[in-house]
């Protein structure tokens, strides 16, 4: 996901529910030579997809030049690192580069599934953006589900 608040050519690694996991991770990739920042999209996600509960609005993003660098690093990492314990995680494929919710954020357009999901026609879901992996923020399913 690229980002749109004065950061455009940095892109999401990772997604948290909570600041203080996403800003540490984002301290501990840049101690290790990996520029790194932590952003909140929770009023983004209040207004543009009609949310009231937010989820996974802490993000930690790298320009896109160290966009391989920073994904190589996360891979060397535990999953049971403390830095990643909190990381929303796709269960079909374990990246870290998931959206909530799944609806588009380059087009005026990604807003109308938003205002169904708001009025209860479609289902807020995560997207895992390499594996193209979509799951309800209630359930874990079993690796092979909905792509």
């Amino acid at each position: 996901m690229r980002r749109s608040n004065g950061v455009s050519d940095h892109i999401s690694i990772a997604a948290f529910d909570d600041e203080q996991s996403a800003k540490a991770l984002a301290v501990r990739l840049s101690t290790e030579g990996v520029e790194a920042i932590s952003s909140n999209d929770s009023a983004e996600q209040l207004l543009m997809f009609w949310n009231p509960h937010p989820r996974g609005q802490h993000h930690v993003l790298v320009p896109g030049q160290r966009l391989e660098a920073a994904l190589q690093w996360l891979s060397r990492l535990d999953a049971n690192d403390p830095v990643l314990l909190a990381a929303i995680r796709c269960p079909d494929c374990s990246s870290t580069q998931v959206e909530y919710p799944q609806f588009s954020r380059k087009t005026i357009v990604g807003s109308l599934p938003a205002i169904g999901a708001a009025l209860g026609i479609i289902k807020r879901q995560f997207y895992c953006i390499a594996c193209h992996f979509t799951w309800s923020p209630t359930e874990t399913p079993a690796k092979g589900g909905s792509r």
